[in-house]
């Protein structure tokens, strides 16, 4: 393993939301349903493979309903500064309340706040309420108020309320620190499309605030819903949260300062939602995000060098070690035993690499194995059978190998999916030495060197290294699908994918059938003016065939230098829209399909592009799941659903993906980011909606770390 990796909300619509969140069937992430594919060979247009759009939808995971009238209690005191919107925050919610029957009593009188001042009140709202506005007595009744079950929204200056009441902190989540001016443009990014109080925005919401910064982040202690771009706070800047606390639900939005807000029916319908929630009229999730929900499990270990894993319809895991050994684990014994074994090539990263069990696994047994063979040399994509809860190597069908080197290391790849329609994937490394090129583009086209010249294998259209494979398997072979990147006559019929490094880990939306993959990039740390752009690792994603341009180009398509190895000049620049393999070692076509960039990436420095990626010694990008709930009682909320997370398993974190209403990077959030994980190297989804992963350890090897985990998020 290398070292280097959202027009308006309606005032209606918290009343009209459908009953219940639609769960997702399926087995494991590696398999979806149908998938529509291109009749063209090749895709010419990067364009075509923008990002998915609109990351948890409000329409695709509606709220469910309860019938119920609230009462609310309006609470607008001020002992510090008074907005001057009160009267309109006022009204605007009266009126929008009442149109849903709500009953609605506005007061700054804090004597409310005993026991039979707030009986019978679902939600109290803090709106523009400023200092110290109760009473030791009535700061006790309200926290048992709370804590009996009731509901609290705080808007705006809400946080700028009871700085010495510990309880109030709490269920706020965050004091005010400083504001901009009032009415500065600004941009909220909506990250939950799904919460009542969020589900109507736009992914980019486009407002004029006085915006709040605060004292602390609160963010692992709260759901955060919503927060601001290029905010005082940094990358994550939060700007609205819920969650549940103390026996009871808060919510808060720093948005309102202005009376123009309370004239804005996105806004209002924004706080109505939470007041909804808040309340207990609607139903939603305020957990998904804060950090002590997640849990960890070991189920088995340790593992020697396990590579990938598959679950299967019935809870059962299946792991391959790299030395050839398959392995389960049965949830009904939490057992591990040894179901099979194949005798495989081990050097430098070859072995038993991959797996994919077939979509009619539970009556077929079928199951994909991408394993290193001994003679001849080549990396084998074979169907076997599991029969009796033993793999059967006697059933055995080779479908296809992939020739490789093995005099110089590295970049086997080796990940296998499958899609709903039965389509498989492989992926393959580049199979080329990275260490004689300074960290920069392995372009080496002198006599001798062609192992390290990965223009004779990632960009060559006849050699199946440094691709993603695509085939339709048969009874006795496999046929080629519609929509792949290359015909007979242009090159290896069998590439979907050309133009990357190591695609270590892919994954297949099991919504969408779109293709995502992490890419260990080279190990370069600064741009050099006569060689290009540092080392990145990529997240990739692909809905139609194409090129991602290894080795000329690297991230967001920043292009390598064309350097001449004999004379250590450069050559020129390539060029990423029109790349061409003209070295003596390509046995392919010479004008390849543009460039595509890359959904993420990210550098061994700061990211510089995405905040939420720091500095770190190692990087090595890996993709999880594209996550969808299965249905079972361990599924993820709702926020998650249509979830792109990635791992690094040097820096052994889970990331997230939010994408915007175009299909762009909205944000990047931290998945679990408490549990230690120990170099993630694959995960997936059971049926019971958790996520499987196995840790590869601390080491390169074999490690008495390594190990099969559960994560599980309790809601």
């Amino acid at each position: 393993m290398r070292q280097s990796s959202l027009l308006v909300l309606s005032l209606t619509l918290i009343g009209t939301l459908a009953a219940t969140l639609t769960a997702c069937g399926g087995d494991d992430d590696k398999k979806t349903p149908a998938a529509t594919t291109d009749a063209a060979a090749v895709d010419t247009t990067s364009a075509a493979d923008a990002g998915p759009v609109d990351s948890g939808s409000a329409d695709t995971a509606p709220q469910d309903v309860v019938a119920k009238k609230l009462t609310v209690l309006l609470f607008t005191k001020t002992a510090g500064f008074r907005h001057d919107s009160i009267a309109d925050a006022t009204a605007a919610l009266t009126k929008a309340a009442e149109a849903k029957g709500w009953t609605v009593t506005a007061t700054e009188d804090s004597k409310t706040f005993s026991a039979d001042g707030l009986k019978g009140v679902d939600v109290v709202a803090f709106v523009h309420t400023t200092g110290d506005v109760l009473d030791a007595d009535q700061q006790t009744a309200f926290e048992a108020w709370i804590k009996a079950g009731g509901g609290y929204v705080g808007v705006h200056a809400a946080a700028d309320t009871e700085y010495d009441w510990k309880f109030y902190g709490g269920l706020v989540g965050a004091y005010f620190k400083d504001h901009t001016a009032a009415d500065t443009d600004g941009q909220v990014q909506v990250l939950d499309r799904v919460h009542p109080s969020t589900a109507g925005l736009p992914a980019r919401w486009q407002r004029k605030e006085e915006w709040y910064a605060f004292k602390t982040n609160p963010r692992g202690s709260v759901h955060v819903l919503a927060t601001v771009k290029d905010g005082a706070m940094g990358h994550d800047h939060p700007h609205a949260w819920c969650k549940p606390y103390e026996g009871g639900r808060s919510w808060y939005t720093a948005g309102g300062h202005s009376k123009a807000a309370w004239a804005d029916d996105a806004f209002v319908g924004h706080v109505m939602g939470g007041l909804a929630w808040a309340g207990g009229a609607v139903a939603g999730d305020c957990t998904a995000t804060i950090h002590d929900r997640w849990k960890k499990t070991k189920l088995a270990g340790p593992l020697k060098s396990p590579t990938e894993l598959a679950v299967g319809p019935d809870g059962k895991v299946y792991v391959l070690e790299k030395a050839g050994r398959l392995l389960q684990w049965d949830p009904t014994t939490s057992q591990l035993t040894e179901i099979g074994k194949l005798d495989v090539e081990g050097s430098h990263e070859d072995g038993l690499l991959g797996i994919a069990l077939a979509n009619d696994f539970a009556t077929s047994g079928h199951v994909y194995l991408y394993h290193s063979v001994k003679t001849p040399k080549v990396n084998r994509l074979s169907r076997f059978t599991i029969k009796a809860g033993k793999l059967d190597t006697k059933t055995s069908l080779t479908l296809f190998d992939v020739p490789v080197q093995r005099d110089e290391c590295c970049h086997s790849g080796g990940s296998v999916a499958i899609d709903a329609n039965g389509l498989v994937y492989v992926s393959t490394g580049d199979d080329t030495n990275p260490w004689k090129q300074d960290g920069y583009a392995p372009t080496n086209e002198l006599k001798g060197q062609e192992h390290y010249d990965a223009q004779r294998t990632s960009a060559n259209s006849q050699d199946l290294r440094g691709k993603i494979l695509r085939i339709k398997p048969t009874a006795k072979g496999y046929d080629i699908p519609p929509g792949n990147l290359f015909t007979a006559k242009e090159g290896r019929p069998e590439i979907y994918i050309m133009g990357v490094r190591n695609p270590f880990r892919m994954v297949v939306d099991a919504k969408t059938g779109e293709l995502w993959w992490g890419e260990t990039g080279p190990d370069a740390e600064k741009d050099a003016p006569d060689r290009g752009p540092m080392g990145y690792d990529e997240i990739n994603h692909a809905k139609t065939a194409g090129n991602y341009g290894w080795p000329y180009c690297i991230g967001d398509n920043k292009a390598y230098e064309d350097w001449d190895f004999a004379t250590k000049k450069s050559k020129g620049t390539y060029d990423c829209a029109k790349p061409t393999n003209d070295s003596p070692n390509n046995t392919g076509v010479t004008t390849l399909p543009p460039a595509r960039a890359a959904t993420v990436w990210y550098p061994y420095g700061d990211s510089t592009s995405f905040g939420a990626i720091q500095a770190f010694k190692g990087r090595a990008a890996m993709m999880a799941t594209v996550y969808h709930p299965r249905g079972g009682e361990l599924d993820l909320p709702a926020y998650y659903d249509g979830s792109v997370m990635w791992m690094d398993w040097m820096r052994g974190w889970i990331k997230e993906i939010r994408f915007d209403d175009k299909g762009e990077v909205l944000a990047i959030v931290d998945v679990a980011p408490k549990i230690e994980l120990l170099s993630p190297v694959d995960a997936a989804v059971g049926p019971d909606g958790a996520i499987y992963l196995i840790e590869y350890g601390k080491g390169w090897g074999d490690n008495a770390d390594a190990k099969l985990v559960r994560l599980e998020h309790t809601k």
